[in-house]
């Protein structure tokens, strides 16, 4: 019986780890449009859950997308934005846009401002702004196996000055 028991938890736990190393190589190989939708929905129900949107969030009648760049346009026309619309709601958002890459890492940076729409000078009633990473950040796939296989030691080379240049008039 122990050993029936022993050969359960053993296959229940290669099955999970099967499971999440699969899951993260399916994430790794979508595209950065697939990606970007996948986490801004996992990011917006995470806000919900965590109650970090005001109560007039429920309440939004239209969403205006403010592109920060060509780049960004491209963008919009293939995501779709992970907001109830209630067309007897008393809000705008206002959402600006902009993917961005730099020293190897990819995100978007979001910047939400929730606008009343019964105020006559339109006044903003919520900002916050997000950043979704999706590629440059170290992974805990990759710190796990790094865990195993550390990565070797490669001697310093002695720093050799740079060679003298002469300057032409």
């Amino acid at each position: 019986m122990n050993k029936r028991l022993a050969l359960f938890f053993l296959c229940a736990a290669f099955a999970i780890a099967a499971y999440l190393l699969l899951d993260e190589w399916r994430f790794e190989q979508l595209s950065s449009l697939a990606k970007t939708q996948q986490l801004w929905e996992q990011d917006m129900e995470m806000m919900q859950e965590n109650h970090q949107l005001p109560k007039a969030w429920s309440s939004i009648r239209e969403i205006e997308l403010s592109p920060g760049s060509q780049e960004a346009l491209m963008w919009l026309k293939h995501l779709q934005v992970p907001v109830i619309v209630d067309k007897k709601g008393e809000f705008k958002l206002q959402i600006l846009f902009l993917p961005w890459a730099e020293e190897g890492k990819q995100g978007v940076f979001l910047q939400y401002d929730l606008v009343d729409l019964k105020s006559p000078n339109s006044n903003t009633v919520f900002e916050t702004n997000r950043t979704i990473m999706l590629t440059g950040e170290r992974n805990w796939l990759e710190e796990f196996v790094k865990g195993f296989f550390p990565p070797k030691e490669v001697p310093a080379r002695p720093a050799t000055p740079p060679p003298k240049t002469k300057l032409k008039n």
